[in-house]
């Protein structure tokens, strides 16, 4: 179940990011890094909790 919300969440930040917040290609990796580091963080506290 927690796996499930995983996948949403990131997908919802994937589409955040290229979408609404980054007009360019560069400001879409940048966002897109940002994201892939919150989601380790995030996978790291379920997986230790």
């Amino acid at each position: 179940m927690r796996f499930l919300y995983l996948l949403i969440w990131t997908g919802h930040w994937e589409m955040l990011a290229n979408k609404e917040l980054a007009p360019s290609q560069q400001d879409r990796d940048s966002f897109s890094s940002v994201g892939s580091l919150q989601t380790r963080n995030l996978v790291t506290s379920v997986l230790t909790s």
